[in-house]
């Protein structure tokens, strides 16, 4: 092949890839653009119809005497989506009536089982939760501060700090 014939097929590659570039782009910007909402929808997207979600990662660590003090754990999850439970040594049976019955079979994989309360301090760091919620140290023995490095905000599970997260 001469020069020249190398030179034109070299035209045609680069002007058939320019092409295929600007189709590429073309189709790029025409699918990822989509139409843009008017006020009238945007408006009804700014009034929620159902009770506004919190995006806080929380982890509560549940004992059977918060339980059977009447926890809303459901309420909790429901407010909470990013919410985990921890299940303290004395629950670790699924079978406890208030925790079956506010707890739904599709959230149980937020549930954690904890064999020990040191098991649950080391699931603590690694979840890294925004606001941990504990018993006092005299049940759990874990205090505010062994977490300090962990949780942004630690509580004290009291009837007050509950709603005050329901209420938020």
């Amino acid at each position: 092949m001469s020069r020249s014939a190398h030179s034109a097929r070299n035209r045609a590659l680069l002007a058939a890839a320019a092409v295929a570039f600007a189709g590429a782009a073309t189709a790029y910007f025409y699918f990822t653009s989509g139409p843009r909402p008017d006020s009238s929808h945007a408006a009804a997207a700014a009034t929620p119809q159902t009770t506004i979600k919190s995006k806080r990662n929380l982890a509560v660590l549940v004992t059977q005497q918060w339980l059977e003090a009447g926890l809303p754990i459901s309420l909790l999850l429901a407010k909470y989506p990013n919410a985990v439970l921890l299940l303290a040594p004395d629950l670790v049976d699924l079978t406890h009536p208030r925790l079956r019955d506010q707890v739904p079979a599709s959230d149980h994989y937020r549930l954690i089982r904890c064999e020990t309360y040191q098991g649950a301090l080391h699931v603590l760091k690694h979840l890294r939760p925004q606001l941990a919620l504990l018993p006092p140290a005299d049940i759990c023995g874990i205090g505010p501060g062994d977490l300090d490095n962990f949780v942004q905000q630690t509580e004290l599970i009291s009837d007050e700090s509950v709603a005050r997260l329901l209420a938020a």
